[in-house]
């Protein structure tokens, strides 16, 4: 995790102007708030951060609704096995929400790869849509996110970041 230099005693945040300083942007020097710097845990200021190409706090949002929509989905699709051999209602409503379920995934798989800064993420939703890829995709994508929550002091736990 990238660490921001100290500022100043007595400086104001750019921000914020009533606000001290904690920290100093390391992109383009502004003096940062603890709520700017996320209490010392980002080293650029809000202003940078998109021009970056990296907001940590976008990419934890999209990533863990990713990993909670895929659990969801396996719920689903396991008690349909289970259940929906049994009860044709049961199965037509596992369906609809399975399709619900996939639908979400490739909107959140956008998001988080475009948080993370892909070229193309359209490319990384499109891909849940084909069978045996979206697994490998899903695998990749969080690969990809938990690497780079956790390089930013994001603890990442088995329902995705904890935030």
């Amino acid at each position: 995790m990238p660490s921001a230099a100290l500022a100043p005693a007595d400086s104001r945040c750019a921000l914020h102007l009533t606000a001290l300083a904690a920290t100093i942007c390391g992109r383009c020097g502004a003096f940062m708030c603890g709520d700017c710097s996320k209490n010392n845990q980002e080293s650029m200021c809000p202003k940078c951060r998109p021009a970056n190409g990296f907001d940590v706090t976008k990419l934890a949002r999209a990533y863990r609704n990713l990993v909670l929509w895929f659990g969801l989905q396996l719920v689903v699709t396991v008690g349909n096995t289970v259940v929906g051999k049994s009860s044709p209602i049961v199965a037509g409503l596992a369906g609809l929400v399975i399709l619900v379920t996939l639908v979400a995934l490739t909107i959140y798989s956008y998001r988080t790869a475009s948080a993370l800064g892909a070229s193309v993420p359209v490319l990384w939703a499109v891909a849940m849509f084909i069978p045996c890829a979206n697994f490998i995709t899903l695998l990749v994508l969080s690969s990809k996110a938990t690497a780079a929550c956790k390089e930013r002091g994001i603890a990442v736990g088995f329902l995705g970041p904890k935030i």
